[in-house]
């Protein structure tokens, strides 16, 4: 839908966006992973649930 209004053929005007989002996307990514690292993550117990099988 943004492609109608970009004049001409356009392919610079994509190009440019396409910078503009992986200048901002890649650091933020990074910075998320990092943060993600640091964290401490805990084990987490599940309880087991035991069902009864049906032999006929």
């Amino acid at each position: 839908a943004a492609a109608v209004f970009i004049p001409g053929g356009g392919w610079t005007y994509y190009l440019i966006a396409w910078a503009f989002a992986a200048l901002v996307l890649i650091p933020w990514s990074i910075m998320d992973l990092v943060r993600i690292h640091r964290d401490t993550w805990p084990d987490m117990e599940l309880p087991v649930e035991h069902h009864e099988s049906n032999r006929h």
